[in-house]
């Protein structure tokens, strides 16, 4: 009987994601060795870079690392060695690398400037299945004082009549 893949002890020191990250920072790993040391162990039949791999093909249209972001707990699971567990903690880091651009953004954010706003909001809306309006009530000194989701419509468009906005303004 032949072996299917290597073990992790069997993989060299210096190829081992732990120990690459330890020896040359984190910089230096692959997306795969990334996702790998967040999973932790693979399966019998696999390691953990190769689940890596496995979660980065699923999606049909986004390959890599934005396919993790259009990906439900449900679809995670399909791939066999990833239960509730570990498709948790795969959404849950993708929801910390949205907070992370979205409070780099908040830090330039000026209310004066369309590309700071944008910027803000691009990092949770980018990957949305579906358009959405999303209404920014601020006060004189053009700080928040309110965001209200009015509408959510298709991959390519929303609609929103003028009387809702106003009467949510009001």
């Amino acid at each position: 009987m032949t072996k299917k893949h290597q073990t992790i002890k069997e993989i060299p020191a210096l190829e081992r994601p732990y120990e690459k990250c330890e020896i040359y920072g984190p910089g230096h790993l692959s997306d795969a060795e990334l996702l790998a040391v967040v999973l932790r162990n693979g399966t019998k039949d696999k390691t953990a870079v190769e689940l890596s791999r496995e979660i980065f093909a699923l999606h049909p249209y986004y390959q890599g690392l934005l396919g993790i972001c259009h990906l439900s707990i449900e679809e995670l699971r399909k791939i066999s060695g990833i239960g509730n567990v570990k498709a948790i903690q795969i959404l849950c880091i993708v929801e910390l690398s949205k907070r992370l651009a979205a409070t780099k953004a908040e830090k330039k954010l000026s209310f004066h400037s369309p590309k700071s706003i944008a910027d803000y909001y691009m990092e949770g809306m980018r990957h949305l299945n579906r358009e959405e309006m999303i209404l920014i009530f601020f006060n004189g000194k053009n700080k928040v004082i309110k965001e209200l989701k009015v509408s959510v419509g298709t991959v390519n468009q929303t609609v929103a009549s003028p009387r809702e906005l106003f009467v949510e303004a009001l």
